[in-house]
């Protein structure tokens, strides 16, 4: 991810010095504690250039930037209040308020150059936080074949659509689920780092988007990948309780 960086600064160099102003950042970075609670109000997308929007996340305590699009990610390290430092490459994050208090401006400096951007999308933290949780008791049903459990994450009325196998039921799928459980092969589900995204449905639920990476073990043979397809999961929230109503599984 940190070449995107690399290959952003002269893009938006070349919008001329509207975007582009001097202020080289401090060259000693010293990490600092950053709540999370603290750092949730920058999470969100921000816009560069049409081509280039960056999204500003949390996972497992840590804090990432990654352009929408790009698999890879970079960490962010905590200097000052609203003010971020890589450690891979020279180069800052720096939030900015508006009139009203809001944080709504990022500033990349990188080379002794300001590049901005605005915010297009705010993360919404707490549903993120839910679904993120949400997938995680899913799988780890899945992963430790857990029948009940997992089924009681869908809803009834479950439509599942398959790029490579088409449409199915909750009926087929529970009967699938358990004639997969009773092999010897074992199969293990983990979320692919930083590809989850979180949208609300108003009055419904969520939208969860992401890209799975699955794991097969034969007998006596080592652990391999054998699938990375995404998904698109719609989850809907019953008086507090979570179910997936649909499933679309692609690019397999």
């Amino acid at each position: 991810m940190t070449k995107f960086l690399y290959l952003l600064l002269p893009v938006l160099l070349a919008a001329g010095p509207a975007t582009a102003q001097t202020d080289p950042p401090a060259t000693v970075n010293v990490e600092i504690s950053m709540p999370r609670d603290s750092a949730r109000q920058f999470f969100g997308s921000y816009q560069f250039e049409p081509n280039f929007t960056m999204r500003i996340f949390s996972e497992n305590g840590k804090y990432y930037g990654q352009r929408v699009g790009d698999p890879e990610r970079f960490q962010l390290f905590a200097k000052q209040a609203n003010r971020f430092f890589l450690k891979a490459m020279p180069a800052e994050l720096e939030f900015v308020r508006d009139a009203r208090g809001r944080y709504q401006t990022l500033v990349l400096h990188q080379g002794g150059r300001n590049m901005r951007a605005q915010r297009t999308q705010a993360q919404p933290v707490e549903l993120y936080d839910t679904v993120l949780h949400l997938d995680s008791l899913l799988y780890g049903a899945y992963n430790r074949r857990n029948l009940p459990v997992l089924l009681g994450y869908f809803a009834p009325t479950l439509e599942f659509y398959h790029d490579q196998t088409g449409f199915t039921t909750y009926a087929e799928n529970a009967r699938r689920f358990k004639e997969n459980f009773a092999k010897p092969t074992v199969m293990r589900r983990e979320l692919a780092p930083g590809s989850l995204e979180v949208y609300p449905i108003a009055g419904f639920g969520a939208i969860e988007i992401g890209t799975h990476r699955f794991y097969q073990t034969d007998p006596g043979q080592p652990e391999r990948l054998v699938a990375e397809p995404r998904f698109l999961h719609v989850w809907q929230n019953t008086q507090g309780r979570w179910q997936i109503v649909r499933i679309v599984s692609y690019d397999h």
